[in-house]
């Protein structure tokens, strides 16, 4: 995962827009949200959980973000920087 330049929110974006023109896209996602990821040159590992959510037009979603002391920073962190930011303190290394 080294090499990959992306960000949570340009990810998130990438899933939208093919999701709302690609129908075979869109249940790839809800079934192997993983192979559906990978379509779009990210490959997530296997031991991080991908939750898909339906989006529905009068509910608002936010994210809690993992507690820092939750946090695992040499197994954590480069996920967490890739997909996510940086938590406080860690020093991106790609």
């Amino acid at each position: 995962m080294a090499d990959i330049q992306f960000t949570h929110a340009k990810l998130s974006q990438d899933v939208f827009d093919k999701a709302n023109k690609d129908e075979n896209f869109r249940k790839l996602l809800a079934d192997s949200p993983h192979e559906a990821v990978k379509q779009l040159g990210v490959d997530i590992p296997k031991s991080v959980k991908i939750k898909v959510i339906d989006k529905e037009d009068n509910v608002v979603y936010l994210v809690r973000p993992v507690h820092p002391q939750k946090l695992n920073a040499q197994d954590n962190c480069p996920l967490l920087c890739v997909v996510g930011g940086c938590p406080s303190g860690y020093q991106r290394q790609l």
